[in-house]
């Protein structure tokens, strides 16, 4: 079998995997991040079989591409982000480093042997760190949330749920986004005069002052550039945003119709 024969037959034989256990992850209400990465996890060692063969065409385009589409499809289900998320994005909040360095890494792992498993890993790190660093216009918010993917990825607390990730991501419930994907008339917030962006409900809508000023009385005072750095302090500081993040989009999710049909 060539290489390109077996990577489309793994590729399918993973996406078929990932069709089965999508049935059983709702994005609402449905099983935590940890339950939904074990499941994936099936998807990824699919992905990866053989990876010491076929390691040198994992860099060419068309390979690479077959392969990221059915990883992009686990990291939107681990991480339960909109669709329209970057791949960029996606990886590093469902915290799954890129499928040519996941290859790499078991390639070395298979060669080497155990040994070579820590000095394996912390290649990717720092070569997923410098493909995230590439300013390519993609990705900037959550850049501007989470600058160091290390910390991130080796956190040992805090789980990402639909609500979360779309404060990562600035992909949600935000007039700015809705309009620029033609569904929304307008980027004025529905509470205010101001755009409203990610940026703007979570940190500057006077409609958000109470869920705001609560979770500030525990974490001091939040921003982009800090609200990261705080949640992965401590258990509580995560769970406190958590819960911001969900009242707020929460409600806005339910008030919107009303709010639109008002205008």
């Amino acid at each position: 079998m060539s290489m390109g024969a077996h990577i489309r037959a793994v590729t399918e034989k993973a996406n078929k995997a990932l069709n089965n256990i999508s049935r059983l992850l709702p994005k609402v209400n449905g099983p935590s991040e940890s339950t939904r990465r074990i499941l994936c996890s099936v998807v990824t060692s699919i992905l990866l079989y053989g990876a010491s063969i076929w390691e040198q065409v994992v860099e060419k385009k068309v390979y690479k591409r077959i392969l990221s589409s059915v990883q992009r499809r686990v990291a939107i289900r681990v991480s339960e982000a909109y669709r329209t998320t970057s791949n960029k994005a996606l990886m590093v909040i469902a915290r799954i480093p890129p499928i040519n360095l996941l290859v790499k890494c078991r390639a070395r792992i298979e060669k080497d042997g155990p040994d070579a498993k820590s000095e394996a890993q912390n290649a990717v790190m720092l070569c997923w760190q410098e493909e995230w660093d590439i300013d390519d216009g993609t990705a900037e918010w959550s850049k501007k949330l989470i600058p160091n993917i290390r910390p991130w990825f080796e956190r040992r607390h805090g789980e990402v749920d639909f609500f979360l990730t779309q404060i990562l991501t600035g992909h949600g419930c935000f007039e700015a986004y809705f309009k620029r994907f033609n569904l929304a008339e307008t980027e004025e917030c529905l509470y205010c005069i101001n755009v409203d962006t990610v940026e703007h409900t979570l940190f500057f809508c006077p409609r958000w002052n109470m869920q705001r000023n609560i979770a500030e009385q525990i974490l001091g005072h939040i921003s982009p550039d800090n609200l990261v750095e705080k949640m992965l302090e401590s258990p509580t500081n995560w769970d406190h945003v958590c819960k911001m993040a969900k009242q707020i989009l929460s409600a806005k999710r339910i008030e919107r119709p009303n709010l639109i049909q008002a205008r």
